[in-house]
């Protein structure tokens, strides 16, 4: 029932938010190397980069489970972004 979907979509948020974390801070030292660490953009880009691929692994976790959340986040998404048509007035056909 709802309790269940609840119980299981709050699961699948916690353990996607504890990979996001460690991949991220595992990807912080990986990219230590990579990145000049004593200028702003360097630490910028190490932070970012690790982020990213945090936040992918996150997505993909949720969406090798089945999350029902992360579905409809990408169906409402490409709906509205991908499939958007173009309309225009008649009024403004010249």
């Amino acid at each position: 029932g709802f309790t269940k979907g609840v119980v299981r979509t709050f699961i699948q948020s916690m353990v996607s938010a504890l990979f996001i974390g460690v991949i991220s801070y595992s990807m912080l030292n990986v990219f230590d190397s990579v990145f000049a660490l004593d200028t702003v953009i360097g630490v910028f880009l190490q932070g970012f980069c690790s982020g990213m691929i945090g936040i992918a692994v996150g997505i993909i976790f949720l969406i090798a489970v089945g999350n029902e959340e992360i579905r409809e986040v990408w169906s409402t998404f490409h709906k509205k972004i991908f499939k958007a048509k173009v309309t225009i007035a008649e009024n403004e056909i010249r």
